[in-house]
């Protein structure tokens, strides 16, 4: 999963490390 690093963070990579980091409210 962390090989993605050094590429370009999509969408859905972004959301799902920012709910793992910070879950949002919303989402659950």
């Amino acid at each position: 999963m962390s090989r993605k690093r050094h590429r370009k963070p999509s969408k859905a990579d972004v959301l799902l490390e920012e709910g793992t980091l910070n879950p949002a409210p919303e989402k659950v």
